[in-house]
């Protein structure tokens, strides 16, 4: 029997965050993960313009060598998964099947999990944000400096968005260059400031995980216009790439192929059972200290079947809903520049004018996703609809806008048997009770009536099936009580001696600014507290 220091059980975010940590130490640590890649990475040799007038086989690119793209999506929430972004969410259905009617989560078995999809969002949490999540502050702000530094973030330093997204707390590289459009529409909301802070409304750069300048073996992001398709000299921070250059340095081991299934504590030590998704034969781990980071549903699962219970577990999913609308000064504007499809421009609404309840609206350019997605929000016929989407194509700007959420008793997640190959199935329950469904409507048209002020016309407001936001946490809540299926706020899972938690299970409450930089903050304090043999 081989006892190893530290197993990882994850590789995204949070699973990469606690390895780089964990090896500092120079102990064993070990990475289990199923760890599906993508098997034909597309080469970028051109920018989407070159792409889309100059190459002859550009459709294997854009919609897949077997036209995958155009096929129907059976998951309600992935309706926008480009071809090369396919393997994220291979073999879920498989390994971890959900059954609900009314919420439906995406998640990954990928060497890097969603990370690989991530927006780049870099938003660290106010004072009053942590201590709704339950997270220490000055613990926090210590550790966003360190992740920042680890992946490199590109911001604006003072402007009205700065207090939303970063406060300055961590290193910055310059922002990246706005879209014409983008330019002028941020122009807009500059000269009407006064209007909109009245509505607490703030609109400025976002911080990104993008590189604007070189970093370690990293290049800066070189405005090719395909960033929902490769990711070209790594500049936007993927989790892959702490696990790939972990390994290179011999700092961790990895093992792909593994999906973790349950654990038991035997003296001092964990046993972690894993299913091999190939042979499907059964296998025993042992570790000194067990880390679970497989994502906050799947770290749930785990956790369930380890306790042999059918209990109900809460959980957060932030509301989503995204508005395609037409900025009138760009309709018909030539769109050959030099572009950046990751997000623009932020705009933070702050109900309570105290950073403790903020929706967030993430504001995009619309070009490189090809105009057919959009084509179904038009009232045309798509012969007609595709004409009309050419000429207002220059204008068209996307904006997603993210609620914050709290508890509610009727939304929960509960393990089922069933014949799946892990023996169960995830049941799961979301919806929105009237105060905060309210509260809801309220928020979007404040931001509707926003848009309109900015000279933009709504084309329509989707409302997407809870899930869709892809923002969970929750499943383990952080307390200073021992109790069942509950985190201390070291990480340590309640019930067991060796085992800690590291993603998103333990956050009481889900900001509607975007989590994944408050994830590696928390992974990274949730490591240290594992060396410090809490």
């Amino acid at each position: 029997m081989e006892i190893i220091d530290y197993i990882v059980v994850g590789s995204g975010c949070t699973g990469a965050m606690t390895a780089e940590t964990l090896a500092e130490s120079g102990k064993r640590v070990l990475v289990l993960d199923v760890g599906i890649e993508n098997e034909s990475p597309s080469e970028v040799n051109a920018d989407f313009i070159t792409k889309r007038y100059t190459e002859k086989q550009q459709a294997d690119f854009f919609l897949g060598k077997e036209f995958e793209v155009l096929s129907e999506n059976t998951h309600p929430n992935m309706p926008q998964q480009m071809a090369q972004r396919k393997f994220m969410t291979e073999l879920t259905d498989r390994f971890l099947p959900v059954a609900s009617e009314n919420f439906f989560p995406a998640e990954s078995l990928a060497l890097g999990g969603l990370g690989n999809g991530w927006g780049l969002g870099s938003c660290v949490f106010s004072a009053n944000e942590l201590k709704k999540v339950g997270l220490s502050t000055d613990l926090m702000n210590k550790s966003y400096k360190i992740i920042a530094n680890r992946i490199g973030i590109s911001g604006e330093k003072n402007d009205d968005a700065s207090t939303f997204c970063h406060n300055n707390f961590i290193d910055l590289q310059p922002s990246i260059k706005l879209n014409p459009a983008a330019e002028s529409l941020y122009s807009q909301y500059r000269k009407k400031e006064t209007y909109f802070k009245q509505k607490k409304l703030y609109i400025g750069r976002p911080a990104l995980a993008l590189l604007t300048e070189n970093k370690d073996n990293r290049q800066a992001y070189s405005y090719k216009d395909l960033d929902f398709y490769t990711n070209e000299d790594n500049s936007a921070y993927r989790p892959a790439i702490t696990i790939q250059n972990l390994l290179k340095t011999g700092k961790i081991e990895y093992q792909k192929g593994w999906l973790a299934l349950r654990f038991w504590e035997e003296h001092n030590y964990s046993v972690l059972e894993c299913l091999h998704i190939e042979t499907n034969k059964k296998k025993l781990f042992f570790a000194t200290k067990l880390i679970l980071s497989a994502s906050t549903l799947s770290t749930a699962r785990i956790v369930m079947r380890s306790f042999q219970k059918r209990d109900k577990l809460p959980i957060l999913c932030n509301a989503y809903t995204y508005i395609p609308m037409v900025y009138w000064p760009f309709i018909g504007r030539r769109n050959i520049d030099k572009f950046c499809g990751l997000v623009q421009l932020a705009m933070f609404y702050d109900k309570n004018a105290d950073h403790s309840e903020v929706a967030m609206a993430s504001i995009y350019n619309y070009r490189s996703m090809l105009n057919f997605r959009i084509l179904k929000q038009m009232p045309l016929n798509y012969a007609d609809g595709m004409r009309f989407l050419q000429l207002l194509s220059p204008a068209l700007f996307i904006a997603g806008i993210f609620h914050p959420a709290d508890y509610q008793k009727q939304n929960f997640i509960q393990l089922q048997k069933s014949n799946s190959l892990s023996g169960d199935t995830l049941f799961t329950n979301y919806t929105f009770e009237e105060n905060e469904a309210n509260q809801i409507v309220e928020t979007e048209k404040l931001y509707a009536k926003a848009f309109y002020k900015l000279n933009c016309l709504i084309l329509s407001k989707i409302s997407t099936n809870a899930g869709a936001s892809i923002h969970y946490s929750g499943t383990l809540p952080f307390s200073e009580n021992e109790q069942l299926f509950h985190l201390s706020p070291e990480g340590k899972l309640y019930g067991t001696n060796n085992v800690f938690v590291a993603d998103g299970s333990g956050f009481k409450f889900l900001p509607g600014k975007g989590l994944t930089l408050s994830l590696m903050a928390n992974a990274h304090i949730v490591a240290q507290n594992v060396l410090k043999n809490v």
